[in-house]
């Protein structure tokens, strides 16, 4: 975020006015650094890089569709990979956890909140949380496979295939 914002800035900084050629600049004059890395973009970004090597495989923002092709949900999961996370709701007891957004009900008052469970295990992974003013449950049971989640969604006496992608 802050490499993006330096680089905004300098995007919209007036250009540095060159000395005509053969005469040195007055003395005091703005001269563009020589490092084109001078900024530290390059040191954020890897800083940045590291940490989120550190971080789990459902770390980011993923997608549940149908098996037709229509978006249901959008998830975000902070996976800190079982280390502790001095973010997370339970800094002492790292796990994954999430908020989901019906996408087919993005605006409504209820149409997000907390992912009241969330387990992981191997190659499942098993959502739980409710919506709505009834409290409806769903429950999101899912195989990991090439890269995508794989498998259904229960929302009350309904059961839907679905599958889970990167955002």
């Amino acid at each position: 975020m802050i490499a993006l914002l330096a680089a905004l800035a300098l995007a919209q900084a007036p250009p540095l006015a060159a000395a005509p050629e053969g005469e040195e600049p007055p003395p005091g004059a703005s001269q563009p650094p020589p490092d084109p890395n001078a900024g530290g973009e390059a040191e954020v970004r890897a800083a940045f890089d590291a940490g989120q090597a550190l971080r789990g495989p459902l770390e980011g923002a993923w997608r549940l569709n149908a098996a037709d092709g229509e978006l249901l949900y959008r998830f975000q999961f902070a996976d800190p990979a079982g280390l502790l996370d001095p973010r997370a709701a339970g800094p002492d007891a790292p796990g994954v956890e999430g908020v989901w957004l019906d996408a087919r009900r993005e605006c409504a008052l209820d149409g997000a909140g907390y992912i009241a469970s969330i387990r992981a295990r191997g190659g499942l992974l098993v959502l739980g949380f409710s919506e709505g003013r009834r409290l409806a449950a769903h429950t999101v049971q899912l195989k990991s496979g090439d890269g995508r989640w794989v498998g259904w969604m229960r929302a009350g006496r309904a059961r839907l295939a679905v599958t889970m992608t990167r955002d």
